[in-house]
């Protein structure tokens, strides 16, 4: 098999790797099963992971997803959001999920962000409930698996 990179590809060495544009220089995966309750009012971080980004420049491919039920098991429904945060800052939000009694479902999202220089990027997965209590994650909703999942990108 052979590699046919375009005239004028940068190919660059760093310690054991090589950073070569639209290929995938490292991969950082936060899988969990953690599980809990969530309140309206305040913004709950479910996983939060991070990568040290080798170039600026390079782009950090971001998969988030969330399960989550929100109608407390008794038919009492409330609104479910989501966002995510890269060092602190929203780069990912959803509308309201749970707009019907008996909700289970999921929040999925992928995005690509351009790092603007070399260094640590952390990323956030963060929920709010608006109306009352949401289950997130594998608490009571059937599912156990749930990730922030990160993959540096050559540029």
């Amino acid at each position: 098999m052979g590699v046919i990179f375009s005239q004028g590809t940068e190919i660059q060495k760093s310690g054991n790797s090589i950073n070569m544009p639209g290929g995938i220089i490292q991969f950082v995966d936060n899988t969990s099963t953690t599980s809990t309750t969530v309140g309206t009012g305040a913004w709950v971080t479910m996983l939060s992971t991070s990568i040290t980004v080798s170039k600026p420049g390079n782009q950090i491919m971001v998969e988030y997803l969330m399960n989550e039920r929100s109608d407390q098991g008794n038919g009492t429904w409330c609104l479910i959001y989501h966002r995510i945060l890269c060092n602190g800052t929203q780069v990912a939000n959803s509308g309201h999920h749970g707009s019907a009694a008996n909700h289970i479902g999921f929040y999925e999202r992928t995005l690509v962000y351009t790092a603007p220089s070399a260094g640590t990027y952390t990323f956030e997965g963060q929920v709010l409930s608006y109306g009352g209590t949401a289950w997130i994650g594998s608490y009571n909703s059937g599912s156990t698996n749930h990730y922030l999942r990160l993959y540096e990108i050559g540029t």
